[in-house]
C-alpha cells in the first residue's frame, strides 16, 4: 500500500487519508484528512461546509461571494479562481504599480506584436538606425503624453492595404500621413502649393 507523508503531523498514511488536489505536486493534499480538519483549518472547513450553492469563499478577503464574482480558471476543479474579481484587481494593480517600468515594457512589447508583428528588439533596431529621430522630418519626438507624463515614442508608420512597415515617424508626420489617405498625387499637390 503507498504511503504519503503529512507534512503537518508528520505521520506517513495511506493515500486514501489525503484530499484530491490537482495542483498539488502529486495531486493530494500536504496535509492528510484529519489535520485538515483541525486547527485554522477545522475553521475553514467547517465555513466551506456551509457555503451555499452559487456561492464560492475568497481566500483572500475570506468573504462568500456569488460564483460570476470569480474568473473563470480552467485548471481548478470549480473552473474559478481562488481569489474573487475584485482581490485580483486590487493585487494586479498593486503589482503594476510597483512595477510600473517592466509592466510599461510589457505592454509596448505586446502592443507592437498584436498591432504590427514586431518585438520591441525589432522597433529598438530600427529606432537605432534612423539614429532615434522621424525618417520624415529627421527631428526627435516632442509630442507629451499627458497620461503616461513621457514623451510619445516615435509611431510605427506601415503601409495600410499590405501592413508593410516603412519606418518610424514623430506623432505629427505620422498623422500628416494619415491625414493625407498616404495619397501620393494628393502629397504632391500639396508640395507645389507650399512651394507657390
Amino acid at each position: 500500500m503507498k504511503t504519503k507523508l503529512c507534512t503537518k503531523c508528520g505521520v506517513k498514511k495511506s493515500l486514501s487519508e489525503f484530499h484530491k488536489n490537482k495542483s498539488m505536486k502529486y495531486g493530494l493534499n500536504y496535509y492528510c484528512k484529519e489535520c485538515y480538519k483541525s486547527d485554522s483549518s477545522k475553521k475553514r472547513y467547517l465555513l466551506l461546509a456551509s457555503v451555499p450553492n452559487g456561492f464560492k469563499i475568497c481566500s483572500k478577503c475570506k468573504e462568500i461571494k456569488l460564483l460570476n464574482c470569480f474568473y473563470n480558471k480552467n485548471e481548478t476543479s470549480d473552473k474559478l479562481t481562488s481569489w474573487c474579481k475584485s482581490c485580483t484587481l486590487k493585487n494586479n494593480k498593486n503589482w503594476h504599480d510597483k512595477n510600473k517600468e517592466r509592466t510599461r515594457i510589457w505592454n509596448k512589447n505586446y502592443s507592437l506584436m498584436k498591432e504590427y508583428g514586431i518585438t520591441l528588439d525589432q522597433y529598438e533596431q530600427m529606432l537605432k538606425e534612423q539614429n532615434g529621430v522621424c525618417a520624415i522630418c529627421s527631428k526627435k519626438e516632442s509630442a507629451f503624453n499627458h497620461v503616461t507624463k513621457r514623451v510619445w515614442d516615435l509611431a510605427v508608420d506601415h503601409e495600410h492595404k499590405t501592413g508593410k512597415i516603412r519606418g518610424l515617424l514623430c506623432r505629427r508626420c505620422n498623422q500628416t500621413i494619415g491625414l493625407l489617405y498616404d495619397d501620393i498625387s494628393l502629397i504632391k499637390q500639396m508640395a507645389k502649393y507650399v512651394e507657390k
